[in-house]
């Protein structure tokens, strides 16, 4: 892609091809639970193929409008974006990324932002979504508590065998 990274092979140069392979990381409301790491398969993928690669977002889970990119960023990218850079000793500092799937305008954002090997995507529960798991939770120890309830009607007790004992 730059010419000026071009090396001129001479007669009797042997060339080795190593290929390390690229990966990046998704987790959160991932469809079917398929957070995990996964390669690029590719010289190149972007946020919103990276999203689809591990499965896309779950329906009813994820909250489209709250997908977060991970990453390093050089110094002099993250004073362009604002941030204050002093507290930070190395070449490159952690940004945190927010893209809105629910926003026409964020798909578009999504296909050009190229993924880089490394990078990590969260894609957040939907504020429904916990509001559901509290009610679930709340619905398993209604049912088990009425379970244990039943149970304990019908169970023959110390003074109702004495007293059945005594007829």
């Amino acid at each position: 892609m730059n010419a000026a990274n071009n090396i001129y092979i001479q007669p009797g140069d042997r060339i080795y091809v190593y290929q390390e392979q690229q990966k990046f990381i998704v987790f959160g409301a991932t469809e079917a639970g398929a957070q995990g790491q996964y390669n690029f398969d590719a010289w190149r993928i972007n946020l919103a193929e990276a999203v689809a690669k591990a499965g896309g977002m779950q329906d009813v889970r994820a909250d489209a409008s709250m997908v977060f990119l991970y990453r390093r960023e050089p110094k002099e990218v993250a004073k362009l974006l604002g941030v204050d850079v002093a507290r930070f000793t190395g070449d490159l500092v952690p940004i945190i990324f927010q893209v809105n799937l629910r926003d026409p305008g964020g798909y578009f954002i999504a296909t050009r932002t190229q993924m880089r090997n490394g990078d990590v995507i969260f894609i957040a529960n939907a504020q429904s979504y916990n509001l559901t798991k509290f009610f679930n939770f709340v619905n398993t120890v209604t049912d088990s508590s009425i379970g244990t309830t039943n149970a304990l009607v019908g169970w023959p007790t110390a003074f109702s065998r004495s007293a059945m004992a005594a007829r």
